[in-house]
């Protein structure tokens, strides 16, 4: 239905600064999400507090982001910008001065929650501005490579500072983090004209418009269960790997050419999404990256091996870019209370992160290090049975209004 392409290029020298704040945001994060676990470690957290970490941190997140999205369409963005980068820099930078493993969560869940509820929902909400359709899929597009692309370089340095010094990454995130506001005070802003769109016909235009409203509530609770569930899996990862790989006897480096791969896979995603026809409004995509995550989660259950682990990564990376910008797409495709539905999409993702460290933390405690991806495994495939019935019935649904001489578009699953 839409042609699009991720082209920084086309913008304006304005616009492709812009594009660097979440590029910068994403790397300091990482840095911090990267060496908060491991400084807990160090200062001898159980695999049960390092779920407690990662379910805290995505608490703070998912409250925030429902109660302050709203906000995004009400007050000024830049304010709330400068709020989210100064509470970041303040926490991350003493972090690596605590003794106390409680008290480093603490402020784990501020920095990663609080500070992180403040910012992305409203980047989203300013990005998406006076966009639509594939225009706004393009601007999404581009968010996504710029943020995708510091979760890529930012693990690999997280790992390598780490062996250095323990306290490097912090500094170094609370560093980047202070460009941001910087770049704001120098008037940087997201472009509202820089994307044209595809050039399809109005009929087309017309009939893709009316499939897309008779269907956008469906696809949109499909992809929300859908991401749901991929960062169920991804911080279980970020939280709870570590303590098996470590276990496995990797480095620290090697762990952050894991966790790096896995990022990088995601990265390819939102560069290949944009570029694609038809994959909106369609079942089979999403159906076909949760089998990639269920590929994985096997190998992680049930191998050792550097090789066979990097491949693991790989397909859950591709798992999570197909399903946050499935979500942010369908969250942000209708006009009007964006900073809600942004403040939805990240409070469903921050959700799955709650619930996975914590769930998979238990799992680890009670039945070995390995539980929590045969836990993911499980998950994965009941989110992929619930999205087939949810599927199934909306087609019921339509063909009955069909019949009645209602216009629905029927939804597709393996069509085109």
């Amino acid at each position: 239905m839409l042609t699009i392409s991720v082209d920084f290029t086309n913008m304006d020298r304005n616009s492709r600064f812009f594009f660097l704040l979440p590029f910068l945001m994403e790397v300091g994060l990482i840095l911090a999400l990267f060496a908060t676990p491991l400084l807990a470690i160090r200062l001898g957290a159980s695999v049960l507090q390092l779920g407690v970490m990662g379910s805290l941190v995505a608490l703070c997140y998912t409250v925030g982001t429902v109660f302050l999205g709203h906000l995004a369409d009400k007050v000024a963005k830049r304010k709330m910008l400068w709020f989210a980068c100064g509470s970041f820099v303040l926490v991350v930078a003493i972090t690596p001065h605590i003794g106390s493993v409680w008290a480093v969560t603490v402020l784990y869940a501020f920095s990663g929650g609080i500070s992180m509820a403040f910012f992305w929902p409203c980047l989203e909400v300013w990005i998406a501005e006076g966009k639509s359709g594939s225009v706004l899929l393009k601007a999404v597009g581009s968010f996504n490579v710029a943020w995708g692309l510091g979760s890529l370089v930012a693990p690999f340095i997280a790992g390598f500072l780490y062996q250095i010094h323990y306290r490097i990454p912090f500094y170094l995130a609370a560093l980047i983090a202070l460009v941001i506001p910087v770049g704001l005070l120098r008037g940087i802003r997201p472009s509202q004209g820089y994307l044209a769109d595809a050039g399809n016909s109005s009929q087309n235009n017309k009939q893709a418009d009316l499939y897309e409203l008779n269907n956008d509530e469906v696809f949109l609770r499909i992809a929300w269960v859908a991401n749901f569930v991929s960062w169920f899996i991804l911080a279980n990862i970020r939280n709870l790997f570590p303590k098996l790989a470590f276990a496995i006897g990797f480095s620290t480096q090697t762990l952050g050419i894991l966790i790096t791969l896995m990022a990088l896979s995601q990265v390819v995603a939102f560069f290949i999404l944009p570029k694609i026809n038809n994959w909106h409004y369609r079942l089979s995509p999403l159906l076909w990256s949760q089998g990639m995550g269920i590929a994985g989660m096997t190998v992680l259950f049930f191998c050792s091996k550097f090789e066979v682990l990097a491949l693991a990564m790989l397909a859950v990376g591709g798992l999570g870019g197909i399903t946050y910008t499935s979500s942010i797409f369908y969250s942000l495709h209708r006009e009007g209370n964006r900073g809600t539905m942004s403040g939805f999409h990240e409070a469903v993702l921050g959700g799955g992160a709650l619930v996975g460290p914590l769930l998979g933390g238990i799992a680890g405690k009670f039945f070995g290090l390995r539980a929590p991806y045969l836990l993911c495994l499980l998950l994965l495939l009941g989110a992929m049975i619930f999205e087939s019935f949810l599927f199934y019935f909306q087609n019921l649904k339509v063909k009955n209004a069909i019949s009645q001489g209602g216009h629905y578009g029927v939804l597709q699953c393996d069509q085109d």
